[in-house]
């Protein structure tokens, strides 16, 4: 007999940012690595004697709290990936509930007839999930094993083991992030001691306590009152839209003492959405206009920069979680690109955008030399380049 640890990696940019994440690699985020620390001291006790990982690297990081801390190897398992998404790699879950809803339901109900371009069907990937844990198991008798994988394969391999067919996947919890299951395995027996056990985070680092209601299961797919979608800025018809944005900007920050330059700012944009239509994206939820991320990437692109000039939320949809999804998107622009680092301005006496920027990684590292007005540059760490992200 063979016991398993199946461990969900912490909280990532997927989860943050709302994005379809598969085989996408990402970084864990803040919070995800508290998590990996109170997993750490959660196996603390227990004798583990193999720690298997999937090959993304936000596995790998959260496995550290395992392998690191007792000093054994990590053994990369190809098959303890996530589910591959095709076309889907890295796109707003808003973009998805907007325009295919149909094939969005299908895969949060981990339905057979789900099928996308260049992507696993669900019993595709749950059966390379559970052949996976067997053959870990069959190399590990009478062993403890962790296995570092991914929310929706192992709820899938744990429907498997409990001997559901998948349309009653939704008997299985969803697991929070660093959440745990254990499981028993001797020859094809498999006995499910506990899942989705997330014992070891206080509440502040739970990720289903901040997504869901009290007593209320929702998969991540059916909020829609969460989750933003993004389209190319239209400068043309959209060049009001952008200079009342701007506008409302600069009063906060100048007040009116100093000029306003409307249509300096509109060329710089056009220039950027000229170049990349992708560089001025404007937010939606659902099929409301809520904001608007900039993205320049000619300055500073030498020191492998993705320069922010430009983040907007419309006043009614500020405080209510939203606006880490436009540095999503700005992450999805600059990371193909090679960048490693996003650097943006902000007013030293701006507190609520620089509480915000700072719980999500941006520290100050100068002053913009080329402003009328003293600000600051804040700069967050990207960490993946092309090649890491792309295996190259």
């Amino acid at each position: 007999m063979t016991r398993i640890y199946l461990i969900r990696h912490a909280q990532a940019e997927g989860n943050l940012y709302r994005r379809l994440h598969g085989w996408y690699n990402s970084l864990l985020t803040e919070k995800g690595q508290r998590q990996v620390a109170a997993l750490t001291g959660r196996f603390e006790p227990i004798h583990i004697d193999a720690v298997y990982c999937s090959p993304l690297r936000r596995c790998q990081d959260t496995a550290q709290a395992i392998y690191h801390h007792k000093g054994l190897p990590l053994i990369i398992e190809p098959e303890l990936i996530e589910m591959g998404i095709g076309r889907w790699e890295d796109i707003p879950f808003g973009d998805a509930q907007v325009h295919e809803p149909e094939l969005l339901n299908l895969f949060g109900e981990a339905n057979p007839a789900f099928q996308i371009e260049d992507g696993e069907t669900f019993p595709q990937m749950q059966q390379r999930m559970v052949n996976a844990l067997y053959r870990i198991a069959e190399e590990n008798p009478n062993r403890t094993v962790a296995c570092f994988s991914h929310g929706m394969v192992i709820r899938c391999a744990l429907c498997f083991f409990h001997g559901w067919a998948l349309s009653q996947i939704a008997q299985v919890p969803h697991s929070d992030n660093t959440g745990v299951a254990c499981i028993e395995v001797d020859g094809k027996n498999v006995k499910i001691l506990y899942e989705a056990d997330n014992s070891h985070l206080p509440r502040e680092l739970s990720t289903i306590v901040r997504t869901y209601a009290p007593n209320q299961r929702r998969s991540a797919f059916a909020m829609g009152n969460q989750n933003l979608w993004f389209r190319p800025w239209k400068p043309y018809l959209e060049k009001d839209l952008y200079i009342s944005y701007r506008h409302e900007a600069w009063l906060d920050i100048h007040g009116r003492e100093e000029p306003f330059y409307g249509e300096a700012f509109y060329e710089v944009a056009l220039r950027s959405s000229e170049q990349d239509p992708r560089s001025v994206m404007v937010a939606y939820l659902d099929h409301e206009i809520v904001g608007l991320i900039q993205t320049d990437l000619d300055q500073d692109a030498g020191e492998a920069v993705c320069f922010v000039p430009f983040v907007y939320m419309n006043p009614e949809y500020r405080h209510k979680g939203l606006g880490v999804q436009l540095l999503g998107q700005a992450i999805a622009v600059a990371r193909p690109l090679g960048r490693s680092k996003l650097r943006l301005r902000c007013a030293p006496t701006n507190y609520i955008a620089k509480r915000f920027y700072a719980r999500y990684g941006f520290r100050k590292v100068g002053m913009a030399k080329d402003s009328r007005v003293p600000l600051e540059l804040l700069e967050k760490d990207i960490g993946l380049g092309y090649e890491e992200q792309f295996g190259l």
